[in-house]
């Protein structure tokens, strides 16, 4: 990288390593150590690759690649950490449910139906204690990267189904523990099934601070 390269770079830094140090936070269930590492790891690669990748592209496709930057990078320590315990990576296993509706067709973040941070954090507690590593990592790519269905299975390099199959068992685990919060969230296609008023509250914008 030259110095024509630095400032925008640091620009990027400015701008997104916020965004990657909170999905490594979450992605690590809480370790700040590796989160801050990730934010090192991620643009050590986007000053490696600024030219190639980067430099002229929108601001939304850098975004983008810059946070599949961030969740490879978790995926592959993930599988380092696991393997060195001993235990093996979690695989993800075939699924058997059918493959979800069309991307578009209905909404992607259940996050995005709570009133409040408070419920918010609620949600992201029920995620981290109540599901499987990979179930984890699913949701946390579903709804708090917004990603679809597709993107997940291509970088987890599994079908589209399974990636279905994770999140369906996580909605369970997930309503479940609210349930007994009193705390009701609501997926995508529930929302039509729901009366009027009944709806823990008014859309959260943006991305799900926890």
């Amino acid at each position: 990288m030259g110095p024509d390269a630095t400032e925008p770079v640091e620009k990027l830094f400015r701008q997104h390593s916020a965004a990657v140090y909170r999905y490594g936070y979450k992605a690590f269930r809480g370790d700040a150590g590796q989160a801050e590492d990730l934010v090192q790891q991620v643009f050590l690669a986007v000053v490696e690759q600024y030219r190639r990748d980067f430099r002229g592209r929108s601001e939304q496709h850098i975004l983008q690649l810059i946070m599949k930057i961030a969740v490879r990078r978790v995926i592959d320590a993930r599988r380092r950490q696991t393997t060195s315990a001993g235990v093996g990576f979690t695989a993800l296993d075939d699924a058997v449910l059918s493959a979800p509706a069309p991307p578009g067709a209905v909404g992607t973040d259940p996050a995005e139906q709570v009133v409040s941070l408070d419920t918010v954090r609620r949600f992201w507690f029920a995620i981290s204690r109540e599901l499987t590593d990979t179930e984890y990592q699913v949701a946390l790519l579903a709804w708090e990267l917004q990603w679809p269905d597709e993107e997940i299975a291509e970088t987890l390099q599994v079908t589209v189904s399974t990636v279905y199959s994770h999140k369906s068992r996580a909605r369970r685990k997930i309503r479940e523990s609210t349930d007994k919060a009193e705390t009701r969230i609501l997926f995508p296609l529930e929302e039509d099934l729901a009366a009027d008023g009944s709806r823990v509250g008014a859309k959260v914008e943006g991305e799900v601070q926890a």
